[in-house]
């Protein structure tokens, strides 16, 4: 039996990018940890407008985070009030308080094609 090959690691680097970009030396535990909270607290909060894919950048003085979605207005809300919820509660959940939190909503326009989406 041969050795197996994840497909998502096969891809990094060639047609696919890391879902998080960033450096860090000594606090790569604590940035690994908080990106998994970020991800499971996103999906939970918005698990019915059909999230895809949240990617999270950051830099030495924000942190943006992207969701790739279905429904984008389930998540924004009337007049934007629920992803200014959605912002304090990941400011809340951000160890750094100095850090400016940005959240941007992206539209799949065919979820048939999206694996995530369909399962």
């Amino acid at each position: 039996m041969g050795q197996k090959v994840h497909p998502h690691g096969l891809r990094v680097g060639i047609i696919r990018d890391w879902d998080s970009t960033w450096y860090a030396e000594k606090d790569y535990a604590k940035f690994l940890i908080e990106d998994v909270k970020l991800r499971k607290h996103i999906k939970k909060s918005a698990f019915d407008a059909g999230v895809s894919t949240i990617l999270i950048n950051r830099t030495a003085d924000k942190i943006k985070i992207t969701v790739k979605t279905w429904k984008p207005g389930l998540i924004i809300g009337a007049k934007g009030q629920k992803i200014q919820q959605l912002t304090r509660e990941i400011e809340s959940l951000v160890n750094d308080r100095t850090k400016k939190i940005m959240v941007n909503i992206e539209e799949i326009r065919r979820p048939e094609l999206d694996a995530q989406l369909v399962a």
